[in-house]
């Protein structure tokens, strides 16, 4: 491995702070799978993974506006979603 890539890991382990996966108080954090539902009903669900892994489908950088926005949030709550194509009203349905 190359001096600067390992710098880079060594910078990357210096800043991590290691938490808890999932929903430990039933409030979305990472780890956790987040389900919300809109106005019109339609339900969408995102995973929060952490920023250096690599996102596929309804997965959310723990990093990202979304996710930052569902972050805390229990069932029930309301939370405005920004996203690239427009904000959403969004209900937390459930969180495991």
């Amino acid at each position: 491995m190359g001096a600067r890539r390992a710098r880079v890991i060594a910078q990357v382990l210096e800043s991590v702070d290691v938490v808890e996966p999932a929903a430990i108080d039933g409030q979305a954090r990472f780890g956790a799978s987040v389900t919300v539902e809109d106005a019109n009903g339609q339900r969408m669900s995102y995973r929060i993974v952490g920023p250096m892994r690599s996102i596929s489908a309804h997965q959310i950088s723990s990093a990202s506006p979304v996710a930052r926005a569902l972050s805390a949030n229990a069932p029930e709550n309301r939370v405005v979603l920004h996203r690239p194509k427009g904000d959403v009203t969004v209900t937390v349905v459930a969180v495991v």
